[in-house]
């Protein structure tokens, strides 16, 4: 299959065959749109008005609060509140002469509140990358043999993306024969990697066991529960 913009960044990840290719997506994603909402974000009108709309997640401010560009920072979390104090802050609500229009009342309000404090620009933009990676991945399955094997040959598939990859399987695989056909090479990957996991796990929790007192732990036991944890919760929540 010849590579394309949309192939390439798909067949780097998975060619590493160390831990989640997806994750590894997620990761130079999340960077990228980072880059991004301090650089070409704030000089394009349309990215900079949802930045001010959506504001950042507590992660994600973290992360830009890290970065060099404390200007840009400055500039976007400045004009962010300056959104909210017209909107879900604005004098009209607090007045209460917003509620004298008959199509606001106090549960409209409560989810305009809610919405403005759990969205987030960068979430928001690496979601929009990622869905069309785990569809793109799925074509790239069923058209390109050598992707196949890739995609067989991985360490394992995190639970949250082997559920997002399986999903867009099921959208994009025309009948249940094709999608089986997808399950039997794909689960594999996560289960024997599970499976691995309950083992090193197992080496663990005997290791406390006075009988085993003084006996060396491999490296493996001794990692299996941060890894376990990334295999069960994914880059997004253990960054």
């Amino acid at each position: 299959m010849k590579e394309t913009i949309y192939t390439i960044p798909i067949n780097e990840a998975f060619r590493e065959k160390d831990g989640c290719p997806f994750c590894r997506l997620y990761r130079i994603t999340e960077e990228q749109s980072l880059d991004y909402a301090l650089g070409g974000a704030m000089m394009t009108p349309h990215e900079r008005a949802r930045s001010n709309e959506l504001g950042f997640c507590e992660k994600h401010y973290n992360g830009l609060r890290h970065m060099k560009n404390r200007l840009s920072l400055g500039l976007m979390t400045t004009t962010h509140v300056e959104e909210l104090l017209h909107t879900v802050l604005s004098e009209d609500f607090v007045s209460g002469k917003a509620f004298a229009n008959p199509r606001m009342n106090p549960a409209k309000y409560a989810d305009m509140l809610r919405k403005s404090s759990s969205t987030c620009y960068v979430c928001d933009h690496v979601e929009n990358v990622m869905k069309h990676f785990y569809t793109n991945a799925v074509h790239m399955w069923k058209v390109d043999p050598a992707f196949r094997e890739l995609a067989a040959e991985q360490e394992y598939y995190c639970l949250p993306h082997l559920t997002r990859f399986v999903a867009a399987a099921e959208a994009k695989l025309l009948g249940k024969k094709a999608f089986q056909e997808f399950l039997t090479e794909i689960l594999p990957v996560s289960r024997r990697y599970a499976e691995t996991l309950r083992d090193d796990a197992d080496a663990f929790c005997l290791s406390f066991d006075h009988r085993n007192a003084g006996k060396p732990l491999g490296e493996a036991a001794r990692t299996s529960i941060e890894r376990t944890v990334a295999f069960i919760d994914g880059a997004e929540r253990t960054r």
